[in-house]
């Protein structure tokens, strides 16, 4: 008998807050006014121990949440509804609703449907068996988002918006296990629940061919050379797998780019294994790791000054913290130091200022907000001391100020036209002395150009919570987007800003770093996110995953050294006071800064490292 999808839902208190984790309120759906209301707010559709979500949390789900965003073409012909879902998954029961971008434009995208799938399932209580089910669900129907196939993704709430129900008989578990001829033990780990088709049932949909097949063409030439054999694989998979399949001009021309790229950049490439010999070398493998026991290489802070080595270690043994966490947003407070002062000439000539955006990431209880305000600490006490030092001639300035502003006020009212001219000339002139800002933390986007103009264009971004990556994408604006100037103010370029309530703000050479200790959560979804990595913001970041020590601590850790805190503070203060009381700085001027070249050393170790990340952009 057809039954109506029937599943739980919980919520959390918020709208559009993606830096929430946080989702208390259970709500049972049974129609489609308990549906709409349960979706209101941002929700999940799995229980999480606490209401906490993280894949680590995991309990239980009776329902699979998919995407269809339809960004895989821009041809209306080719946009899937709810519909085309029941067609692919027939006799499988459902609730949809449209998302809060649905037929909006978005990422220069024309308005296109965005809507969501929550399909009834099974109760599941493994994390990894839900994610494996949403990868069937994606090779089922690959129009799905690709990038939401976690155990623990949430979906923003909308209200208001249009639901509807598709009635079913097989929960979508079922359907898959009973319609999948071809099971792979690798997606699923017990043989009785296997619901995961083939990985040669995907589809390559149109949008993703061509970037698809090229790709394919140059692993494919990288491992057996430039054969026939090469090409007929190429072409077979794009018969396969490819929907609708190229024509054959377009990938000849599209196989012939590989095979230039090949010939050109990789065939005679030093560290590059020939076909003909990579069959006959003999390698020795070492035991293979489990991905999920993989660790990291240790932070180097042998490499680091000593003063802040030191302090980094200090620093992690009081906090009884991963060296690492320190060690990281070290790095951000360096760039800070050094911002606008000197930029370092890389190995191909381009002048590169040091700004550094640096998250440490570690789960909750893993004192991010101590190792923070550690850091910063020396920065506050200077900011502290300076305005402190000029409060006199700060209230002048502020009080100067306000007579040219009466003044002006004054002209208005008057019929000299020259009286006028005059006030309004020595208004524009006069430059007020602010206090002195260097830190920010929970800061708009607005107010953060407006405190970087007004404090030689620089500034440190230092926080222990993820809101900073809500306030990239425009928490205050509809449909905004704020990404701008923290792609600008990482490599020096001119920032400008024009409102109607006010003067423009105009950054010549902005210089910004952040120091970030955040959840995993936060970096997952801002590393998810198609628009981060499209624009480049993501590979902006350093990233380092700190090693968890809650359960692991001593009660009582001792005191900091007061030798190396002292000597890290001094440092920071001398840093600071040549900069703050130099011209430039006080001149927004930053034409004759330092540059600093790299010795032979560092060169062949950036020459090495140039060639993985170039061959990481190329996905081979």
């Amino acid at each position: 008998m057809p039954q109506k999808a029937e599943f739980m839902i919980f919520a959390a208190d918020c709208i559009g807050n993606v830096a929430n984790c946080l989702y208390p309120h259970t709500a049972r759906v049974i129609d489609q006014k308990t549906f709409r209301l349960a979706i209101s707010r941002d929700h999940v559709c799995a229980e999480y121990r606490g209401g906490y979500r993280s894949e680590a949390n995991f309990i239980k789900s009776d329902c699979l949440p998919m995407d269809c965003d339809n960004d895989h073409s821009d041809s209306p012909t080719d946009w899937k509804t709810p519909q085309d879902v029941a067609t692919v998954f027939p006799g499988v029961p459902f609730a949809y609703s449209y998302s809060r971008n649905h037929m909006k434009p978005k990422s220069g995208k024309a308005p296109r449907p965005k809507f969501h799938c929550y399909f009834l399932i099974t109760e599941i209580s493994e994390a990894k068996q839900y994610a494996y089910l949403k990868k069937a669900a994606f090779l089922a129907f690959p129009f799905f988002d690709s990038q939401a196939l976690d155990a623990a993704r949430f979906i923003f709430g909308t209200e208001n918006t249009e639901v509807g129900f598709i009635e079913g008989d097989t929960r979508l578990d079922a359907f898959l296990r009973d319609s999948c001829a071809d099971i792979s033990e690798s997606h699923f780990p017990n043989v009785k629940d296997r619901q995961v088709c083939s990985e040669t049932s995907r589809i390559i949909p149109e949008g993703q061919r061509n970037s698809t097949l090229n790709r394919f063409s140059l692993q494919m030439l990288m491992k057996y050379g430039d054969t026939p054999e090469v090409w007929a694989a190429v072409a077979e998979r794009n018969e396969r797998e490819a929907k609708p399949p190229l024509e054959d001009g377009e990938l000849q021309t599209l196989f012939a780019s590989a095979q230039r790229k090949y010939h050109s950049e990789i065939e005679n490439r030093p560290d590059y294994i020939q076909p003909s010999e990579y069959v006959t070398q003999n390698f020795e493998w070492s035991e293979i790791t489990p991905i999920d026991t993989l660790i990291p290489p240790e932070l180097p802070l042998d490499c680091y000054p000593v003063t802040i080595g030191n302090f980094a270690r200090a620093l992690s043994e009081y906090t009884q913290t991963d060296p690492a966490m320190s060690g990281v947003i070290l790095l951000g407070l360096l760039g800070t130091l050094f911002q606008n002062k000197i930029s370092v000439v890389s190995v191909n000539g381009n002048v590169e200022q040091p700004s550094i955006y640096a998250v440490a990431i570690a789960p909750p209880a893993e004192r991010k907000s101590e190792v923070i305000r550690h850091v910063v600490n020396p920065l506050n006490k200077f900011v502290n001391q300076y305005n402190m030092e000029r409060r006199a001639e700060i209230s002048r300035s502020k009080a100067e100020r306000k007579l040219r502003e009466k003044a002006l006020a004054k002209a208005e009212k008057g019929d000299d036209t020259n009286a006028l001219f005059r006030a309004q000339e020595a208004l524009d002139s006069f430059k007020e002395i602010q206090p002195l800002t260097l830190v920010a933390d929970d800061t708009t986007v607005e107010a953060l150009i407006s405190l970087m103009a007004e404090n030689g264009e620089r500034m440190l971004i230092a926080s222990d919570e993820g809101g900073i990556f809500t306030h990239m994408k425009g928490r205050y604006k509809q449909n905004g987007d704020d990404t701008e100037l923290y792609l600008k103010a990482y490599s020096g370029g001119r920032v400008s800003v024009h409102r109607k309530s006010r003067e423009p703000d105009v950054l010549e050479s902005p210089a910004l770093s952040l120091c970030l200790a955040v959840q995993p959560f936060v970096v997952e979804n801002s590393i998810l996110d198609e628009e981060n990595n499209g624009r480049g913001l993501t590979a902006r970041f350093i990233y380092v995953c700190c090693e968890e020590r809650a359960g692991k601590r001593r009660a009582i850790s001792g005191e900091m050294p007061t030798e190396i805190v002292a000597k890290y503070e001094d440092s920071v203060k001398k840093c600071l006071s040549k900069t703050i009381n130099s011209e430039a700085f006080l001149e927004n001027d930053y034409s004759s800064v330092g540059l600093v070249h790299l010795s032979e050393d560092a060169r062949e170790f950036a020459i090495q490292y140039f060639t993985v990340a170039e061959r990481r952009i190329a996905g081979v």
